[in-house]
């Protein structure tokens, strides 16, 4: 699949947002490197990371800014790998690589389920995955949190909602012209949506920057929980201290589903002694 519409140059080292949607349609916005699910309109306000493509010979390698070199990863492990040797790539275009088979022994019905619901992907999608993108980070803005390289966070939540605001009108505008059906009639909606999914959903509808603002401030608490609820699971000293992390976590109510099942699974376990 090529690209409709106005040709963009590519530098030497980065990929066009034309480029960088068309990888993203053509992996099936899954992670090559980790198969992680990196559609984000699922994970609501849950802690996840964002797409992005990545070279897979490194351009101060000499690999170039184009689609046959580029391949969809979350950004964690784009970033800590840099500019070192080429990974293993679990998916390659979307499908399994045979190192899957030596990494997992089998594919994981999750993985498989992920790659039929994707299969048509349409690259519009990825502006709308920019968008949720960028409302998160417009949401979770308060939170007292440095980059992953240790620097503070520079761009405040006007700077977000209004990124926001461009992706959906560059979204629209190929839904427009393109029309490849709507998110529920491909699938892609999010499965019992809760009201943080609620209000992303209705977060991608706003047409102003204001009304992004909006739903970035409804969005904040569901954020802020749930990232406590994940990072609180380290540091404990004791199982009376991570007892306590469990029962603030059952308790609140801003801690998404999505999170609630997995920190209360996992602790539970930890706290269960050996049979």
């Amino acid at each position: 699949m090529r690209l409709k519409g106005k040709a963009v140059k590519a530098t030497r080292k980065n990929f066009t947002d034309q480029q960088k949607a068309e990888i993203y349609a053509r992996d099936r916005a899954i992670c090559a490197y980790t198969g992680m699910s990196l559609w984000l309109l699922d994970y609501g306000a849950s802690p996840t990371l964002s797409d992005q493509v990545d070279h897979q010979t490194p351009a101060s390698h000499g690999g170039g800014a184009d689609i046959d070199n580029g391949v969809l990863c979350n950004h964690m492990y784009n970033y800590v790998r840099r500019n070192g040797a080429v990974p293993v790539s679990l998916f390659e275009w979307g499908l399994p690589t045979t190192e899957l088979f030596w990494v997992y022994g089998r594919i994981p019905r999750a993985m498989m389920d992920h790659m039929k619901r994707f299969s048509t992907l349409h690259y519009s999608d990825w502006y709308l995955n920019r968008a949720v993108f960028s409302i998160r980070l417009a949401a979770a803005s308060t939170l007292d949190e440095k980059r992953i390289d240790g620097k503070p966070f520079v761009r405040g939540r006007d700077y977000y909602c209004k990124a926001a605001l461009r992706r959906l009108n560059e979204w629209r505008e190929i839904l427009d012209s393109e029309k490849p059906g709507t998110l529920a009639a491909r699938g892609l909606l999010p499965t019992n949506p809760g009201p943080d999914h609620e209000a992303i959903l209705q977060g991608i509808k706003a047409t102003t920057a204001p009304q992004v603002v909006a739903v970035a401030e409804e969005l904040d608490p569901y954020i802020t929980a749930s990232y406590a609820a994940v990072t609180g699971i380290e540091g404990h000293t004791s199982r009376a201290s991570l007892q306590r992390h469990l029962e603030r976590v059952q308790r609140d109510r801003f801690v998404v589903d999505r999170t609630k099942r997995a920190v209360v699974d996992y602790v539970r376990w930890l706290l269960t002694p050996p049979a």
